[in-house]
């Protein structure tokens, strides 16, 4: 391990049980989203990376968001940047979206999956996270309401994620991909599109 992913994982322990969360102290999260769910909203961000959507949804739109992702590091971002207001409502947690439902007793209320890796190489298609197992980890997690958000610029994937939703789950679903758009925009949508993320600083990702 690196001076640097050190230097990260102890900043990381500052926020241990307020906003940050791994499977070991769980319980606590979910005492906390217990009451502060009741009148709200609760969306998840898969594969959250930074959390530069939980940030806006919640700011925007008052919305309890969760953001999951398998390397906590990237936490650290996003954890910085949380105020008096949003640290009520933002939670990041270590784990993987496989088997989430069995981890959280609660529902969501809408799932965003922001530009995922498409690991295009076909031995790898499980580990997709619109894979039939995770996408039915997804749907088991969520409120029989829910709406599903998914971007990406990958157009095998983007095909590839809407089979898979065709035949496994009954997801409402707000697409935009690299050819087409489907259904219109909601507020939550227009979030989405314009939040500035890693991934676009990093690829200048431009969606048409």
């Amino acid at each position: 391990m690196t001076r640097e992913k050190t230097k990260k994982i102890n900043k990381l322990s500052l926020y241990y049980g307020k906003n940050y969360f791994d499977s070991n102290n769980i319980k606590e999260l979910i005492e906390i989203i217990g009451w502060r769910s009741k009148d709200r909203e609760l969306v998840l961000e898969a594969g959250c990376g930074r959390g530069e959507i939980s940030l806006a949804l919640s700011r925007f739109t008052g919305l309890i968001c969760m953001g999951v992702d398998i390397r906590p590091v990237r936490f650290l971002w996003g954890l910085k940047r949380l105020n008096e207001e949003t640290s009520q409502r933002i939670f990041f947690i270590h784990t993987s979206i496989f088997g989430l439902s069995l981890k959280l007793p609660f529902k969501f209320d809408r799932v965003f999956l922001p530009f995922p890796d498409p690991y295009p190489r076909r031995k790898h298609s499980k580990k997709r996270l619109t894979s039939p197992y995770g996408l039915l980890n997804l749907w088991k997690a969520s409120s029989p309401s829910n709406t599903f958000y998914l971007i990406t610029d990958n157009y095998h994937n983007y095909r590839f994620t809407l089979e898979v939703l065709k035949e496994t789950c009954s997801f409402s679903l707000h697409s935009h991909g690299p050819t087409s758009t489907i259904t219109p925009f909601d507020e939550y949508h227009f979030i989405l599109m314009n939040t500035p993320t890693k991934y676009r600083e990093k690829y200048a990702c431009l969606l048409y």
